[in-house]
């Protein structure tokens, strides 16, 4: 009887060895199977999957960009900031408004013919006066460029000044209108920012956002 005892209690034992050591997995299924190593290995495409933890997530939604779409006219400004007011988190948008300055000239002309033109330049330079020939636009030329500004008021002085070196002819022609337009900035946009930024992109009048200029 107890020869019989020490042999069943041998074969539990060494079925229990058998069992950690994973001998019979093939044969029986086991509760646990599904957390094993094993079980990730047997998924469609498992080498694609990135395990993300806590602080690789936060850094993620920590990165922002900065988005603007734009120009916009003042007309297209009412829609644009109705859009942005109904479509985006409060605070986490603005609206610019840029001025691109204009440019005017100090110029001598329409002349009737190039030869005009040539008596005229040939009198600025024993006068010392410095110029060049007017290219474009086409219903100025032929003609003379003295000088280009910025502001008219900086203009309209140098044809003063040309004035008193007895200079004729001289005037203010504008060659750019100043123009002003407008642009909705997202100067934080993350990731959940840059998503509703794109599903606006159809609203946005043809001028979805991009990066911002530096």
């Amino acid at each position: 009887m107890l020869r019989l005892l020490a042999i069943l209690l041998l074969l539990a034992n060494a079925l229990i060895f058998g069992w950690t050591e994973g001998w019979f997995t093939g044969l029986v299924a086991s509760g646990d199977s599904d957390r094993e190593p094993r079980r990730l290995s047997a998924q469609v495409n498992a080498n694609t999957i990135t395990v993300v933890n806590a602080v690789t997530l936060a850094r993620m939604q920590s990165q922002t960009v900065c988005l603007e779409a734009g120009p916009y006219s003042p007309a297209e400004l009412v829609q644009i900031d109705s859009l942005a007011r109904s479509a985006l988190p409060e605070g986490s948008w603005s609206l610019l408004t840029r001025e691109r300055p204009g440019s005017w000239m100090v110029y001598i002309g329409k002349f009737p013919a190039r030869d005009a033109m040539q008596r005229r330049a040939d009198e600025l330079k024993r006068l010392n006066v410095a110029f060049e020939e007017l290219r474009t636009p086409a219903d100025l030329v032929p003609g003379l460029v003295l000088a280009r500004y910025g502001r008219v008021d900086e203009a309209q002085e140098a044809v003063r000044r040309l004035a008193e070196r007895k200079v004729r002819g001289a005037r203010v022609v504008q060659l750019n209108a100043p123009v002003i337009s407008h642009h909705l900035r997202l100067p934080k946009a993350d990731a959940m920012l840059q998503a509703s930024a794109q599903a606006l992109r159809d609203q946005l009048l043809g001028k979805p956002f991009v990066a911002c200029d530096k």
